[in-house]
């Protein structure tokens, strides 16, 4: 079994607003991110892994995010850094058989 993280929506524009404070935003726009964002999506963290920010003394966590945008089943793909505490505090556990 693995685990898989998950959030959703409101959890993940938190994210992308404390990445763009942070001047870690890998994905670009966060305000089409807010437009766009399915209201009851749930987004996957297809990718994660700790990422040391070496300057800030800090853990991220880095995560390829799979989001689910209104009016399509295509996936978007936003890349994140976001502090570990901040991060497991917003994500969502689920376990895969």
């Amino acid at each position: 079994m693995s685990n898989i993280d998950s959030c959703n929506s409101v959890a993940l524009v938190v994210m992308a607003r404390r990445a763009r404070e942070l001047n870690t935003n890998r994905q670009g726009d966060v305000g089409w991110l807010e437009g766009n964002l399915d209201p009851e999506g749930v987004h996957l963290a297809a990718i994660s892994f700790p990422h040391m920010v070496k300057d800030e003394d800090r853990l991220d966590m880095r995560c390829k995010w799979l989001c689910k945008v209104k009016d399509t089943i295509k996936p978007h793909v936003v890349w994140l850094d976001v502090p570990m505490n901040e991060y497991k505090q917003l994500i969502q556990k689920k376990e895969e058989a």
